[in-house]
């Protein structure tokens, strides 16, 4: 056995760094982009995006090193294949960082993500389309894979070992740590040892591979005891809902996605994992898994593409429905593949998986250009169909927009707006659009939420959540402080509470107690200094207000109750409500403020007759 000595471990260090330059780079620049980012906690879109490009060159780095390896002949110097390569890939990483600034956050994200899998899927199969080596391109990824996970847990193990080192100054030394140390350590870890470490253990003769055959006996245990089980319980899964959707002709849901995901990923896998050993004896069952596995899998292809078909014909596309349209797409070709080839070549699988992300990416066939074109479409559509777009001009409501059309046009605005950013609604909504930035300091700072909820009541209708429902009898009501910028008048009250939560609360002026109450028939907030009523807050327009009616209004008015029906003198100003008053008055959530003046003495024994009626009534409502 090779015992790894300090001298060893330079030299591996040494010739890294000389064989993937540029991957540690990217890997180092992304570190100290990191750490500028921690040390200026600021908005800094240029430099996420640097962070994210620099992120991706080190697999796309690390990629086109093996190609320029597998390409070395006496007529093509290894320096001249380098120079090319590394210059192709560095301008593809300054292009993402440039361009990245003017994409929104999550279009940015879903970018990176695509991007990510492209250069991953190049480092699996790049070295290995030049030749034909399938042993060699097997036990390659093999032994990535093997390098990956131990490098991961190496650098898990340093990073909690050094944290805890350093939390431990403190109760030993009394020294406490910043805690952005903390992170420039992680940083330390995750951008300077994990690479390094990692790309140290690459093979350096990628031709010897294919004369490999070792196969270690865990992976084949995995395989047939871990991930096939798992498939046919999914699969057990998705007949029996195949079957029951037959039965009841009810559409697949969008958990199917999420299932038929989890069985190809776990069928793939294992059948990856045992390629190598498919043509021994005690291994033919890998054939048979595979041929069984990809007919098996048609049906729930079949389903999902059911059910994303339902959900585009309802609400158009969005990125998430392209991505698992593409996906249905491609695990149909690859499973009819691999049905008509039995020894089909399992490169295909990285090599198309590549393609499908760098051309989704952009583009106007690209997942961002056709999700845009069908959510503005679809926006198009909701207007005019509640007579907001005549003549292609977008004019504001004129009378009141059912609940489903308020939710539909909400949704579309707020996905235009938090996704595809001003140029979702620019082509419809440039006029109102400029209009709301102009009442707005700094509109570029507004979250997407806020500026759809402006525009909707520009357009003078009501702007719904995606959570909120359309029910009966419940009612909930809230106005955020973005939409009440003035002070409160006090009006000449003595006194202030705040109203937290719940009721019954209660509170004391002066030692003397008081207390709200919820009361049924007719709703309302029962003010009570015990045993005497005071007056009660009538909510009926608390309810109106906040009721899920068949229309939400585009201006709703602010909620102030007044005290009526005893000596004090009382304001309720409600920022928050939830509740039914159906069958009785439940009040679950109260957020208000009381601005009140108490009578100068008890209430009048005249009052017992009232007060014994309204605790009456206050006795059946929830608390």
């Amino acid at each position: 056995m090779h015992f790894a000595s300090l001298e060893s471990a330079r030299r591996a260090a040494v010739d890294a760094l000389r064989r993937f330059p540029f991957p540690l780079a990217c890997a180092w620049a992304a570190g100290a982009i990191s750490c500028a980012l921690v040390a200026h906690a600021h908005d800094h879109r240029g430099w996420i995006g640097a962070l994210l490009a620099a992120s991706l060159g080190i697999p796309f780095g690390i990629a086109l090193t093996l190609l320029a390896e597998r390409l070395e002949t006496p007529a093509a110097p290894r320096t001249a294949a380098r120079v090319a390569l590394f210059g192709l890939g560095l301008a593809a990483v300054a292009l993402f960082a440039l361009l990245s600034p003017h994409w929104t956050t999550e279009i940015e994200a879903r970018r990176f993500v695509q991007f990510a899998l492209f250069a991953h899927a190049l480092v699996a199969f790049l070295p290995y389309m030049v030749v034909r080596e399938p042993n060699g391109f097997w036990q390659f990824n093999r032994t990535m894979l093997e390098r990956l996970i131990v490098a991961s847990v190496f650098a898990g193990v340093l990073q909690v070992g050094l944290q805890g080192a350093l939390f431990a100054l403190k109760p030993l030394f009394g020294f406490a740590v910043p805690p952005k140390v903390y992170a420039y350590l992680a940083i330390s870890v995750g951008f300077v040892f994990h690479p390094w470490f990692f790309l140290a253990g690459i093979p350096r003769d990628l031709g010897e591979l294919e004369s490999r055959r070792d196969y270690p006996a865990v992976i084949r245990i995995f395989a047939q005891f871990i991930l096939v089980p798992l498939v046919a319980i999914y699969q057990i899964l998705l007949t029996a809902y195949l079957a029951r959707v037959i039965v009841t002709q009810q559409w697949p849901s969008g958990l199917i996605g999420w299932l038929v995901s989890a069985e190809a990923g776990a069928g793939l896998l294992a059948i990856l994992l045992v390629h190598p050993v498919r043509e021994q004896n005690e291994n033919r069952w890998v054939r048979t898994f595979a041929r069984v596995f990809f007919v098996a899998l048609i049906p729930s292809i079949v389903m999902l593409a059911l059910a994303i078909a339902k959900r585009v014909g309802q609400y158009g596309v969005t990125e998430d429905r392209y991505f698992v349209t593409v996906l249905t797409a491609w695990l149909a070709g690859i499973s009819v593949y691999f049905i008509a080839r039995r020894d089909g070549d399992i490169r295909w699988i990285p090599v198309t998986l590549a393609a499908l992300a760098l051309l989704t990416a952009a583009g106007p066939w690209g997942a961002y250009a056709v999700s845009r074109a069908s959510q503005l479409g679809r926006l198009q559509g909701l207007l005019r169909a509640n007579g907001m777009l005549v003549d292609g001009s977008v004019r504001p409501a004129t009378g009141s927009i059912p609940f489903a059309a308020s939710k539909d046009l909400s949704t579309t605005l707020g996905y235009l707006l938090s996704v595809q950013g001003d140029g979702g609604v620019k082509p419809l909504l440039a006029t109102e659009l400029a209009a709301l930035d102009a009442s707005v300091k700094l509109p570029h700072l507004e979250d997407a939420s806020s500026r759809a909820r402006r525009l909707a009541r520009q357009l003078n209708f009501g702007y719904v959540e995606s959570w909120e429902r359309q029910t009966h009898g419940e009612f909930t009501y809230s106005t955020s402080y973005s939409e009440r910028p003035e002070a409160d008048w006090i009006g000449g009250f003595d006194y202030h509470v705040r109203v937290n939560f719940t009721l019954p609360q209660a509170f004391t002026i002066s030692g003397r107690a008081f207390e709200l109450r919820a009361a049924s028939a007719p709703a309302r907030i029962v003010l009570l200094a015990p045993p005497d009523t005071l007056g009660a807050f009538p909510l009926d327009s608390l309810i109106a207000a906040g009721h899920f009616g068949p229309a939400r209004s585009a201006h709703p008015t602010e909620v102030s109750l007044d005290l009526e029906g005893g000596a004090a003198r009382g304001r309720l100003d409600v920022t928050q409500s939830t509740g039914s008053d159906s069958p009785e008055l439940r009040v679950t959530n109260l957020v208000a403020d009381l601005f009140f003046t108490p009578p100068a003495a008890p209430a009048a024994a005249a009052q017992d007759s009232t007060a014994a009626q309204d605790s009456s009534a206050v006795s059946g409502a929830a608390h």
